[in-house]
């Protein structure tokens, strides 16, 4: 689950992993049209959205105040749709890095309409193309550079179990048009070799602060200097380090052998 939060409202959003028996029927199903009633069907993870209202002494009402998001090409479904106010007040979300796809969201109704969709110019953003890229949290806004925003996502290896790798990285895109413009190395936090999951992402001052989850854990929260991850960010279609080590006390980066990129690591 992910609390998003601003001027429009706050909501939390989340998904029933496909586990909603009865969902259909119970949320009055019948009266929906063929449209949507194909896609929530189809719908392989039932996300949906929650309004809060936190103006009432009990924020949260009733369970059917919830709200099941309705989008086109459901089957290819990303689990961490990263939520965010537009500038006309609106609500939008990013549902994939590849497309980098970005819906207009309606939270009275959960209908989400295509915003923007780009394809990047360089394929999987030009890592190992053994690994799965998906969002972790985000968007940040950019002090630096008006019109642009940053995503934390992750790479992925394996399902749940022994030999899953998580791991952070970083993208800039441009709001207007969606177009990815960089992309960090992997990041490693020193934290697991493996497992680290980011779960949220603040900019308080220069400062991210980064809330990831360790080898399905424990939780730790990480600072890190804005700058020194832009530092990193390179134009897709240029050579990049694969991987880098963060060193928590320092604040200092060095570069890091992938071991789950296909390379032998001493």
């Amino acid at each position: 689950m992910k609390l998003f939060s601003s001027p429009i409202g706050a909501y939390l959003y989340g998904n029933t992993n496909g586990y909603a028996p009865a969902l259909y029927t119970a949320y009055k199903g019948e009266n929906w049209g063929p449209e949507r009633k194909e896609a929530f069907l189809s719908s392989g993870l039932k996300n949906y959205l929650l309004h809060f209202h936190v103006s009432e002494p009990d924020p949260v009402k009733r369970e059917e105040d919830g709200t099941w998001l309705s989008y086109t090409d459901m089957r290819n479904t990303q689990k961490n749709f990263l939520f965010f106010e537009g500038p006309d007040h609106e609500l939008y979300a990013i549902v994939s890095i590849q497309p980098h796809r970005i819906y207009h969201v309606d939270s009275t109704n959960g209908f989400m309409t295509p915003h923007i969709s780009q394809v990047p110019a360089v394929e999987n953003l030009g890592y190992s193309s053994s690994l799965y890229l998906s969002l972790s949290s985000g968007p940040i806004a950019l002090p630096s550079g008006p019109g642009k925003s940053l995503v934390v996502g992750h790479v992925s290896v394996g399902g749940w179990g022994s030999g899953t790798v998580r791991q952070t990285f970083f993208y800039v895109y441009f709001d207007l048009t969606g177009d990815i413009t960089c992309a960090t190395p992997i990041i490693n936090f020193g934290l697991d070799p493996l497992l680290e999951y980011n779960n949220h992402v603040e900019l308080r001052g220069p400062y991210l602060y980064l809330s990831m989850g360790v080898n399905n854990c424990h939780s730790v929260l990480v600072k890190v200097s804005l700058d020194r991850i832009l530092q990193y960010c390179t134009p897709l279609d240029e050579p990049r380090q694969e991987m880098l080590l963060f060193d928590m006390n320092t604040q200092t980066i060095e570069g890091k052998c992938c071991s789950f990129c296909g390379r032998t690591c001493a």
